[in-house]
């Protein structure tokens, strides 16, 4: 049984709704939900991956790389009852998974409550961007280049690209790709912040504005959004792209919220089998051909992932307020402004309704369009409809960072992921708090550690499959085959 707490007897009528409106004017009126800059600089401590090739007994896997990593972060995250939970914390002797909500002490239907869940509403909105962008463009970034990428078809795609150098001149090193959530573009400081962060400790980044998004969609307004199923491919693109560069070595994957979906599918699109038998024939024809080389291979960092996204479509099908469920509120506002901005058809604040707008105008245009790329993106089995083996076929690593106060998708979902997923090349971290992709408002100095350490050249997840028996560094490209 969920233990209940002071949410369980709150009910917001409409008397109740007036009463929360004018308790919560200040919050508001004080920015408390706007989005904030989290810097390294911001770090009071970081603690940097051990190096494990010095020791007796490295690593194996991803899984033991996070735990043991854990254990040097740990210290770094706020004071909570309960401790974070681990890949293998996840599922009991029984290899059944736990009950996540109650280990926490959490209250289900109170996540999108600001009387139970003001931390990770407030984390979550500081790491977020504006509901709309359109018409706005960042100002530069210190050390980034813009760049347009191309990916086949006459498309190209916008990005910022940020060279780590010393004595003023580029490093050889792997390259990080980071990507926005649903619908985003660069207005985002969460995404400056980062990929200022890598570059600034000898990692090279490149910020993209995907199909359909930002510059991109400003220079191809008749190439619409695929929610990751050209996307992914994309990607593919774009990481071979930037492997051809002499100064990059191998590349990597950070995505939040839908961008973690994108990561993910991207990550099992890399490796999984021409004839995977998740793709249905009919939406065949419409993919585009992946590269030779191997990708991805410094690994997968999702944040917050919505692995069970039909759910947030299935909520999106009527107008949600903004004091009784406000995550599906702001989501609903960037959805208005994306079927104003395209001047599609149908309920402006339906997920649904804009996904069949955006594939009817794509390139993936048939009958059952919708249907089939649903398949091609789910993450795990949704009502009877298979996700297939996506986890079973990653051959990079791949580590999931949730937050048990996420009020936009459960952090049980992960834990019922890794109790149906063998594969050691995926693990997975379930913070106390964090809310939806608010670590770095959680813990900026855990957030910063976790990302550098993950992707460190040395001791992070990747290094390892990357030394032969000698620990000499093997050349890019060379990391084993992913298909």
């Amino acid at each position: 049984m969920r233990r209940p707490n002071a949410c369980a007897r709150i009910r917001l009528t409409n008397c109740g709704l007036r009463i929360a409106a004018v308790a919560c004017a200040p919050l508001l009126l004080s920015g408390c939900f706007s989005q904030r800059s989290y810097t390294l600089a911001d770090a009071d401590a970081f603690v940097p991956a051990v190096d494990e090739m010095c020791t007796p007994q490295p690593p194996s896997d991803v899984r033991q790389w996070l735990r043991r990593f854990h254990e040097r972060t740990r210290g770094l995250l706020r004071p909570s009852e309960r401790p974070a939970l681990l890949t293998e914390d996840l599922v009991d002797a029984q290899g059944r998974p736990i009950d996540v909500l109650d280990y926490f002490g959490v209250y289900e239907p109170g996540l999108q409550s600001i009387w139970c869940n003001l931390d990770g509403l407030v984390q979550s909105a500081r790491a977020t961007g504006p509901d709309t962008t359109e018409g706005l463009v960042p100002p530069p970034w210190p050390g980034f280049e813009d760049v347009w990428i191309p990916v086949g078809d006459g498309l190209e795609i916008f990005g910022r690209l940020g060279l780590a150098t010393r004595d003023g001149k580029p490093i050889e090193a792997d390259c990080v790709i980071v990507l926005p959530g649903l619908l985003g573009d660069l207005n985002v400081m969460r995404t400056r912040d980062l990929v200022t962060a890598l570059r600034d400790s000898g990692i090279h980044a490149l910020a993209v504005e995907l199909r359909g998004m930002g510059r991109t969609n400003d220079r191809f307004p008749d190439v619409y959004c695929t929610f990751g199923v050209l996307e992914s491919v994309d990607l593919m693109r774009i990481a071979a792209w930037l492997q051809a560069r002499p100064e990059v070595r191998e590349t990597g994957l950070i995505g939040f919220c839908w961008g973690g979906n994108h990561v993910l599918v991207a990550a099992w699109d890399a490796c999984r089998p021409e004839d995977d038998p998740i793709i249905s024939p009919r939406l065949r024809p419409y993919l585009k051909p992946r590269p030779k080389e191997p990708v991805f291979q410094a690994g997968v960092l999702a944040f917050s992932p919505t692995l069970r996204f039909e759910e947030i479509i299935a909520e999106c099908e009527r107008p949600r307020n903004l004091l009784s469920k406000p995550v599906y509120n702001r989501l609903q506002a960037g959805i208005r402004s994306r079927m104003a901005q395209k001047h599609h058809d149908g309920r402006p604040y339906s997920l649904g309704d804009l996904i069949q707008c955006e594939y009817d105008r794509s390139t993936v245009r048939y009958p059952q369009n919708v249907a089939d790329c649903l398949d091609f993106l789910r993450l795990m089995d949704y009502r009877g409809m298979p996700a297939g083996e996506k986890f079973e076929r990653m051959r990079m690593p791949v580590v999931i960072v949730q937050g048990a106060t996420d009020g936009l998708t459960s952090a049980q979902y992960v834990a019922d992921l890794i109790a149906e997923t063998e594969n050691e090349n995926v693990a997975a971290i379930i913070l106390p708090g964090g809310g939806h992709i608010g670590f770095a408002p959680y813990s900026v100095s855990w957030y910063y550690s976790m990302v550098l350490g993950f992707f460190d050249p040395h001791s992070g997840a990747a290094a390892l499959s990357r030394h032969d028996d000698g620990g000499q560094r093997r050349g890019p490209g060379k990391g084993g085959p992913v298909r």
